[in-house]
């Protein structure tokens, strides 16, 4: 009878110490989730490639052991960061306590790491459950070039009224063989014809280096100052 009795301690101890074992395993990997935004960057830890986020990551490192991040993804920058054995975790922290073994696994990574993409600049890490440290560069913004304008020969402003008659009508004729008849006074506007070196126009009016004239067929446009001369 009392051989039975410390047989069947024997057995409970058995399945005490099997169930202990495998809360500290299950403990051992829990795991965690690897987001971006946008989703499917690919994930490097410690420079092997591991996939494409969402990423379900776990290993049986101990507390306090960390993994170098880094995602990439076509058109956005590369991002590097760290993750880290940092957050309590109860589970391993019991099987630990009942087993009388030291908590190698009480610690953990935290349940999600999302990290934020951008086009222009360099990523942000977000945290939703731990603070990630992330290892970023800020990149200049790129300025927009700036539309040069034309050069354009200025001469002395002709007097003629805004709104003359055609019997005070000026005539000009044209000195440059690349002058151009624009729908606008400016270097930027859409041509409407080029002109031809030595063709009268008459001018209808001016406005700062630009003449609206009049060709002989009766079409009208802006014309630069420097592009045109008085008549004998």
């Amino acid at each position: 009878m009392k051989y039975q009795s410390i047989k069947n301690k024997t057995s409970q101890l058995k399945t005490l110490s099997a169930l202990l074992i495998v809360i500290l395993l299950s403990g051992c990997a829990i795991p965690t989730v690897i987001k971006s935004k946008p989703e499917g960057a690919t994930v490097y830890i410690d420079n092997i490639k591991m996939g494409k986020t969402p990423l379900t990551y776990s290993d049986t490192e101990i507390l306090f052991s960390q993994k170098n991040i880094r995602l990439e993804m076509n058109g956005y920058n590369s991002f590097s960061s760290i993750i880290k054995k940092e957050k309590l975790k109860v589970g391993p922290l019991v099987g630990a306590c009942f087993a009388g073994i030291p908590g190698l696994w009480a610690l953990g990574y935290a349940e999600e790491y999302t990290f934020e993409l951008d086009r222009g600049h360099a990523p942000r890490a977000k945290n939703e459950s731990a603070p990630a440290r992330a290892v970023s560069e800020d990149q200049p913004q790129k300025k927009q070039a700036q539309p040069v304008a034309q050069p354009v020969e200025t001469k002395s402003e002709i007097s003629v009224a805004p709104n003359s008659t055609s019997s005070s009508i000026e005539s000009m004729v044209v000195i440059e063989s690349k002058a151009k008849l624009r729908k606008k006074p400016s270097a930027n506007a859409a041509v409407i014809k080029n002109l031809k070196k030595g063709e009268v126009v008459h001018v209808i009016k001016q406005k700062g280096g630009w003449c609206l004239v009049e060709l002989a067929g009766g079409e009208t446009g802006w014309c630069a100052i420097g592009s045109l001369a008085q008549t004998n």
